[in-house]
């Protein structure tokens, strides 16, 4: 294709979708995943959404590989091997024989969900009710994915598994409706598997499966491709459905209870939490959390890459955002935790005036608030969270990068109590540190409106602040920021624990 004709495509109305084509390509981990997976002789298959097989591989949804369960072992070292690292589900997404693994693309810097089931479960949202006895009949029905090169069941079974899926899957406010509402979604994806479909082919494989056809079966499959009818769609579901029932893990009524209780659990708490304390609502790391903090000179970029590398990891992690500079607070899915101290902490007016009626106490109730968020933050890692400082409190540089401001030789109790309390801080220190160096012209080109005489001290200074025990990883953040955002989330999940 010539150049002026891509920049034609391009800027006209085919732009998105070429665009789209072009990104929809497997990332490299995905590509290494594929073939780790085929040389160990591993039985696996992407069971279910196959039409959307490639942004599951680019790291835009969940990867559903199904796992010939006498292979978890070799699989689970082929994890290990690509660096994987296993995840628990919070309780509300735990079903048996079901694990996550999460993966990294290092070129891309997308996260790969591997949603592993070493066997076939679906049904009521949170609980998973039923059980489908099919994996070996899944494995002889395989074929190969032109786009992907993944195995991929036949459509003729992954349409008859994604009838029960719906019916199964059915909330029982729409069952009860005379006309059951089907999720249009859910119509485009058999539709689009009913048409790659042969109708002897769909008759064998009910065989296989041991199900029973109604009358008019095929009548009823043409109704669908060629009407979009979803009163057939429903029919057909039921029928099928019926037929599976007598594999039920959890009787259909206690799972509907189940259900509807974690619907409202997570309803009330989302409300509630900001008033407590973080709300864990992803996947947390089997192996235990990290606390991460980025420091460096105005300029740096702190506060924009914490942010990004939060909304990065919360596409599968539980990760929370803890800002630690001057108006400390916690940010946990979106929504900023309530604090009473916050009256004081804050760019307002009021909070102003308050700060300035306190004078040298504000320097001693600030540094116990940064204590208070880092014991929390000590607590949430260990049970598998992930903590993002912007900004971190330390006592080698006085009154400037977040350290003591009532150091400034006059020997006073306020100043041994603060002094006190930053020691205190030094014992407290988060496993990773990214020093994000800059230089002063281009940190003085970022942030035009700051004193530059400040800016150039804070990045001589960055050399003098030092930690005992945590990691440190040197970052130049005068590379272009998207190189500088991969950089760390290579570091990040190179340093993370398998």
């Amino acid at each position: 294709m010539s150049l002026k004709l891509f920049q034609r495509l391009n800027s006209s109305k085919l732009a998105n979708p070429l665009k789209k084509l072009v990104e929809n390509i497997p990332t490299y981990q995905s590509k290494l995943l594929l073939k780790a997976l085929q040389q160990e002789g591993i039985r696996f298959a992407h069971w279910k959404g196959n039409q959307h097989i490639l942004e599951g591989l680019e790291g835009q949804s969940d990867i559903e590989i199904l796992v010939d369960p006498k292979h978890k072992q070799a699989f689970e070292t082929v994890m290990k091997k690509l660096n994987f690292k296993k995840a628990r589900s919070p309780k509300w997404n735990t079903y048996p024989q079901v694990e996550d693994w999460i993966g990294f693309d290092k070129e891309t810097g997308n996260l790969l969900h591997l949603h592993t089931h070493y066997t076939i479960v679906t049904g009521v949202k949170y609980v998973k009710h039923l059980y489908l006895p099919w994996l070996e009949e899944y494995f002889s029905q395989l074929k190969t994915d032109e786009k992907s090169g993944w195995p991929i069941p036949k459509p003729e079974l992954e349409s008859i598994v994604l009838m029960i899926r719906i019916w199964a899957k059915m909330p029982l406010k729409k069952r009860i409706k005379k006309s059951p509402e089907v999720q249009e979604k859910r119509v485009e994806e058999l539709i689009g598997l009913l048409k790659q479909c042969e109708d002897e082919n769909l008759l064998a494989t009910c065989d296989q499966l041991k199900l029973k056809i109604p009358e008019g079966f095929i009548d009823s499959i043409q109704k669908i491709k060629l009407e979009h009818n979803k009163k057939a769609i429903i029919q057909l579901s039921k029928f099928f459905y019926d037929q599976v029932k007598k594999h039920y893990r959890k009787s259909w009524i206690s799972s509907l209870v189940r259900s509807y209780y974690y619907t409202y659990y997570l309803k009330v708490t989302s409300f509630f939490f900001p008033f407590f304390s973080p709300m864990s609502y992803k996947k947390k790391l089997v192996t235990g959390g990290k606390i991460m903090a980025l420091i460096g000179s105005d300029g740096a970029g702190k506060s924009t890459l914490s942010k990004d590398i939060v909304n990065w990891l919360t596409f599968k992690l539980d990760t929370h955002y803890f800002y630690l500079g001057k108006y400390p607070f916690i940010q946990s899915y979106n929504k900023v935790l309530f604090s009473i101290s916050n009256l004081i902490h804050s760019k307002s007016k009021v909070s102003k005036k308050l700060r300035k009626l306190l004078g040298d106490y504000y320097y001693l109730i600030l540094p116990k608030k940064k204590i208070n968020m880092l014991q929390l933050a000590k607590k949430i890692s260990q049970d598998g969270s992930l903590i993002i400082c912007d900004r971190f409190p330390q006592n080698n540089v006085w009154g400037m990068h977040d350290g003591p401001h009532l150091q400034n030789g006059a020997q006073s109790k306020h100043a041994a109590k603060e002094w006190a309390l930053f020691k205190k801080i030094e014992k407290m220190e988060p496993d990773m540190i990214f020093k994000l160096r800059v230089s002063p012209e281009i940190a003085a080109q970022r942030k035009s409106t700051h004193d530059t005489t400040s800016i150039k001290q804070k990045c001589e200074n960055l050399d003098n602040i030092s930690f005992m025990n945590a990691k440190v990883i040197e970052v130049d953040a005068c590379m272009p920021y998207d190189k500088v955002l991969l950089k760390i989330k290579n570091e990040i999940w190179n340093n993370l624990s398998q």
